[in-house]
């Protein structure tokens, strides 16, 4: 398949995996779950959602995607009658507000509610999920937030195993990506110890990436298109792989006239090439086997390393490093930022 050279190629391309749902539920190695309550558990989703949202304000996400977040955050707290009230506007001392908003905040305080409304130790959860994820904050102080982490969480009786690892790397002082799997493993295996065996409620509303063609089998020339939908605003991007082991990658970004916006609505049908492109998309050689496939992410896709240009050499490298980059960036995904899909189709000589 190919574009006019004015926009260069877009071929055939590949991924796996659909709906990232996460279920709170399981067991965690090392230790058994605790005694269900799913109230606990959603104590804890309520602070890593709504300090998450936080800490991608503070880096300046775009304005849409930390809404889309506090929705979540809010349609868990709502469900606990708890109130969040909108973030401080933003200052050169933000990250100090950011704090206060997220573990003091006046008469609204969360904790202060969640202690009315359950208990101590749901309040301490709320805590410990909010300072896990200030640890990633730049210019928050470790320490403070280490010693409060490990105060809270022997009040709530949350087993060392599960905040030690984190709090052990940000007193050495270490950050960046080993900071980040850390405390992105202790909020997953405090949620599977809180909620025990439950699989009744989910931390973050899913996104769910599709890609739609119109048919399984084309022959060379022939016209081509293909629908990408979602059913949460994202930033998307597509690529293929050709029956060589060949990957090229599609970014709205690079090719807007063919791709169109980079951010994809919620409920939107995007037929790629979009119908005003300036040319159509045919078949090409060589025949065989092909797979095109989409990821699309809450935040633009540089933020998790996927962008176009991080993602051009090891495609260069063909399928297998493509394939083993791309796995390796996924695993250190908040599961909840992220959607991929892929669909096979075949191509035939006349």
């Amino acid at each position: 398949m190919s574009y006019p050279s004015k926009a260069g190629p877009l071929a055939h391309l590949a991924l796996a995996s659909a709906a990232l749902l996460l279920l709170l539920c399981g067991t965690l190695g090392g230790f058994a779950a605790g005694n269900r309550d799913l109230t606990k558990a959603q104590a804890w989703a309520v602070g890593e959602k709504l300090s998450k949202a936080a800490l991608e304000y503070a880096r300046g996400a775009k304005q849409s995607t930390v809404n889309d977040m506090l929705a979540d955050a809010r349609a868990l707290a709502g469900s606990m009658s708890v109130t969040i009230e909108p973030f401080p506007a933003k200052s050169p001392e933000l990250s100090a507000r950011l704090r206060d908003y997220l573990l003091r905040g006046g008469d609204w305080r969360i904790a202060a509610q969640l202690e009315k409304n359950f208990s101590h130790s749901h309040a301490a959860l709320y805590e410990v999920a909010v300072m896990a994820n200030l640890l990633l904050l730049a210019n928050s102080n470790q320490d403070s937030l280490v010693a409060e982490i490990v105060k809270r969480s022997r009040e709530a009786e949350l087993p060392a195993a599960i905040w030690q690892p984190a709090a052990d790397l940000a007193a050495q002082g270490r950050s960046g990506e080993v900071l980040e799997r850390a405390v992105k493993k202790m909020h997953n295996d405090a949620i599977a110890f809180l909620a025990g065996e439950a699989s009744g409620i989910t931390r973050f509303s899913p996104i769910n990436v599709q890609i739609e063609l119109a048919k399984s089998t084309y022959n060379l020339g022939e016209p081509f298109s293909f629908v990408v939908t979602s059913d949460r605003d994202c930033y998307f991007l597509v690529f293929t792989v050709d029956p060589d082991d060949k990957v090229e990658i599609h970014a709205p970004v690079v090719s807007g006239a063919y791709m169109g916006h980079p951010l994809l609505k919620a409920g939107e049908r995007r037929q790629i090439p979009v119908p005003d492109a300036p040319g159509r998309a045919v078949i090409t050689p060589p025949a065989g086997a092909y797979e095109i496939g989409a990821v699309c992410g809450r935040e633009e896709l540089q933020r998790f390393g996927l962008s176009q240009i991080e993602l051009k050499e090891p495609a260069k490298a063909g399928r297998r490093s493509f394939q083993f980059h791309l796995g390796e960036k996924i695993n250190l995904i908040d599961r909840n930022a992220l959607s991929e899909a892929t669909i096979s189709y075949e191509v035939k000589s006349p």
